[in-house]
């Protein structure tokens, strides 16, 4: 009987080690996070962090310094971060010349109000030069590890400094220099679709890439009201609308929260204290994230489709299995339960981009007969104050469209 008693303890106990073991990472979860390896310089990207910084203060320099509190954090969730002092930051521009191009009298009023292009660009200055440095820079690679707590350069002084460059030309326009406006507006375009092809995170390509709508609009609304000739504009490059970079580092995010969460005795609540062993039973970070990769590896694909190849993919996409083993991995099985952004959205906007670069292109060869790069036999709908292409998914932000009561 004690022989037995042994025998179901030792067998007990290798079942219970035998279950506590973990998966190794997929050849496909290998391939996501070696995308992301993050690089260990950047002075595009620290300079941007620093954008904000006090006139007096070199950008670059305060950059470095935030970088480094940034970096802490990574290595402890609990550090408190020296933030630069919000009275030091320059004033960010704003007013309803700032507004935002969703609202819908924000274009019309950018070319309707009364201001002072000079007392504006005295005034910001400092922005101004520090947006042309930063144009500047040929690299730029996020040096921050994609975490929860990740901290971004403060992209919303890029945007204000762009809108400046966008009130430059549009008041050229109003002052009769057409042209000239214009060729601001294409230098403009040109800085921008630099930086947009080296932006390596989510959120700055798609801060980029709407930038680059704003000012195909305004180009847009001159071209209408004077008629001058102007240059085609080349769709987006691969390198501009990649978006496999920045999939990678949201699959890295969730990889490196995923492996937080192992052996921490605050799993299910903080304050907690979970024994590792136990949270082994039930929770294997690995076999987590190699549930969620086909996910990911389906956004890389995706976001390399042509317009008509997309179309067919909304039609006739199956949502991906995301499930792991609910015995050996039910916790993980439970946090692959929880619903993933729709980045299908994300990546439309890129198609939907070059859709409206298709009307921009055809505004002096009948814009109303030209074809749907989605649906070849359709025609642009034509509304009192736009006109747009449809396209598989909402465009919430009149991407695929143009405005055409602007200047009435």
């Amino acid at each position: 009987m004690k022989k037995i008693s042994i025998w179901i303890v030792i067998l007990l106990t290798t079942f219970l080690i035998m279950f506590m073991i973990d998966d190794e990472l997929t050849d496909e979860s290998k391939l996501l996070i070696k995308l992301t390896t993050t690089s260990s310089d950047s002075a595009a990207f620290v300079y941007a962090l620093g954008i904000f910084s006090a006139g007096t203060e070199e950008p670059g320099e305060v950059g470095s310094s935030l970088l480094e509190e940034y970096q802490k954090v990574e290595l402890d969730e609990h550090y408190l971060v020296n933030e630069y002092p919000e009275s030091k930051q320059l004033p960010l521009p704003n007013g309803e010349l700032f507004c935002n191009f969703r609202e819908e009298r924000c274009l019309k009023s950018l070319f309707s109000i009364d201001f002072d292009i000079d007392e504006l660009y005295q005034k910001h200055q400092v922005l101004i030069q520090r947006l042309d440095t930063f144009y500047s820079f040929t690299e730029y690679s996020t040096l921050t590890q994609p975490i929860l707590t990740e901290r971004f350069p403060p992209l919303r002084y890029i945007s204000a400094a762009m809108r400046l460059k966008l009130l430059s030309a549009i008041k050229m326009h109003r002052s009769g220099s057409s042209k000239q406006a214009m060729r601001i507006l294409n230098a403009q375009l040109s800085q921008l679709r630099h930086v947009l092809a080296r932006q390596d995170n989510l959120i700055g390509k798609i801060m980029f890439l709407m930038k680059l709508s704003e000012a195909v609009e305004v180009m847009s609304v001159i071209r209408q009201a004077s008629k001058i000739e102007v240059d085609k504009i080349a769709s987006l490059s691969v390198a501009e609308k990649t978006l496999s970079n920045a999939f990678a580092r949201e699959f890295a995010l969730h990889y490196n929260t995923f492996e937080s969460l192992d052996d921490n005795p605050e799993f299910f609540n903080r304050g907690g204290n979970v024994p590792a062993w136990v949270l082994r039973l039930i929770y294997k970070p690995n076999m987590t994230i190699n549930a969620i990769a086909p996910f990911f590896t389906r956004l890389n694909r995706v976001s390399g489709l042509s317009h008509l190849q997309f179309v067919t993919e909304m039609r006739s996409a199956d949502s991906v299995d995301l499930s792991t083993s609910s015995i050996r991995n039910s916790a993980g099985n439970v946090l692959t339960s929880i619903a993933m952004p729709s980045f299908d959205h994300y990546i439309s906007r890129f198609l939907d981009f070059d859709a409206k670069l298709v009307l921009f292109n055809s505004l002096d060869r009948g814009i109303e007969t030209v074809a749907n790069p989605y649906y070849k036999h359709e025609l642009p709908i034509i509304y009192p104050n736009k006109i747009c292409f449809n396209g598989p998914l909402e465009d919430d932000h009149l991407i695929r469209c143009l405005r055409t009561d602007v200047l009435e």
